[in-house]
């Protein structure tokens, strides 16, 4: 069954959910898990991805759109409909809870201090727990 992860930001920012999205990839790739990023709209899966791109070298992750179809990559950036094959980890940025969730090993959203952000947050919240996933919920001071 998946894992389903809560990290709430302590800021109202939303590019800090894609700051933190990167935190979290950036983790999942040194223990070599696959990451799928799952975003709200073409800008936001473009603004992913050239975040991605603007790490320092030295902590380069391999990552491409889905769109370009680059399925071997361990970091594939998605949006709308796009349902892309499972790997180890989805990382939600998207306002609604993904059709294909239930494909990957462990899943996590990761809010601000946005009211719509946090509004959607409960209510996924609700479905997951409505549901019997195993849940946690993280705390994130900046």
């Amino acid at each position: 069954m998946t894992e389903v992860s809560f990290y709430i930001l302590n800021q109202a920012a939303l590019a800090e959910r894609i700051n933190y999205a990167c935190r979290l990839i950036e983790k999942a790739h040194k223990n070599r898990m696959s990451v799928i990023v799952h975003c709200e709209s073409q800008d936001q899966a473009q603004v992913m991805d050239e975040t991605l791109w603007s790490l320092k070298p030295e902590r380069f992750i391999p990552h491409a759109l889905l769109s370009e179809g680059v399925p071997s990559c361990p970091v594939i950036i998605s949006h709308g409909d796009e349902v892309p094959a499972p790997k180890d980890i989805l990382i939600n940025l998207s306002q609604k809870t993904p059709t294909f969730f239930s494909q990957f090993n462990r899943h996590f959203e990761i809010l601000c201090q946005s009211a719509d952000v946090l509004a959607a947050g409960r209510e996924k919240w609700r479905f997951f727990q409505d549901r019997g996933y195993p849940m946690k919920k993280f705390d994130i001071a900046s």
